[in-house]
């Protein structure tokens, strides 16, 4: 009988769950791996979809959606995961993340300005959850980002003017939140009797519900980023818009007088 009860406390202690001890992690710094454990309390990771090794291992970089590389926290790829909660500001000390998505979970609260920290970031997706708030300034230093959405979220409030630091993107996403319309007077890159031409254009087509499938946001862009060169469809040269290609966006309504105003144009395309 005894060694019946022996082998059932072994058993029992093989399948208990160690929480992660980042004292005596090496493999990336213990702040860093403090950051991935705050984010994990934060966003219930206890009931995620799926959180193999969080909490658990003391081998963080195999964690579940963490990438790593020279000791450092590099991914975080974590999307429809079903967190739930708040970002921590923590997650600012995940200084050499390059990419960050969390698309289509749960989160709430608002995005911490601590975001700003990580400055090394190209990729940065959080569309698709309950986020609310207005976007911190401190988004005007990830510099290096190519990719930036925060579609369909709760966001409210103004554009930072320092998203216009922003010069390397891409790909910029913000539809679907109750975000203010664009001021063309903000705007730098085009003169602003163009750039309200293209908010006269988008309004009497009723751009919010262009609609095709190309791999982006039929009105990436449009009445939302004060970059128009930059809005899908609109090409600039020298100051001005040269191009208007919006062929297959299903454009509805009429062509207002304003585009008279775009008065470099070469191309224009709307078919």
């Amino acid at each position: 009988m005894k060694n019946y009860w022996l082998v059932i406390v072994m058993l029992f202690a093989v399948n208990v769950q160690a929480d992660t001890d980042c004292s005596v992690v090496t493999e990336i710094s213990q702040i860093e791996c403090e950051a991935l454990l705050t984010f994990y309390d934060s966003t219930d990771g206890s009931n995620w979809g799926y959180n193999y090794g969080w909490n658990i291992t003391n081998t963080p970089c195999d964690w579940i959606g963490v990438d790593c590389s020279d000791g450092h926290v590099t991914e975080l790829f974590l999307y429809g995961k079903k967190l739930s909660g708040s970002i921590p500001p923590e997650i600012g000390n995940l200084t050499q993340l390059t990419s960050l998505y969390l698309f289509n979970n749960n989160l709430s609260g608002s995005i911490p300005p601590e975001i700003g920290n990580l400055t090394q970031l190209t990729l940065f997706n959080l569309e698709y959850n309950q986020l609310s708030g207005s976007i911190p300034p401190e988004i005007g230093n990830l510099t290096q980002l190519t990719r930036f959405n925060l579609g369909y979220n709760q966001l409210s409030g103004s554009i930072p003017l320092e998203i216009g630091k922003l010069t390397q993107l891409k790909s910029f996403g913000l539809n679907n939140n109750n975000i203010n319309n664009l001021n063309c007077s903000v705007v730098t890159e085009i003169p602003q009797i163009e750039c309200e031409a293209l908010l006269a254009f988008y309004d009497s087509t009723d751009g919010s519900n262009w609609d095709y499938d190309w791999g982006h946001d039929s009105n990436y862009g449009w009445n939302i980023t004060n970059k128009p060169c930059l809005w899908i469809g609109v090409t600039c040269k020298a100051g001005h818009i040269t191009e208007l290609f919006l062929y297959g966006t299903k454009l509805s309504g009429s062509i207002p007088p304003e585009i008279g105003n775009l008065t470099q144009l070469t191309s224009l395309s709307l078919m």
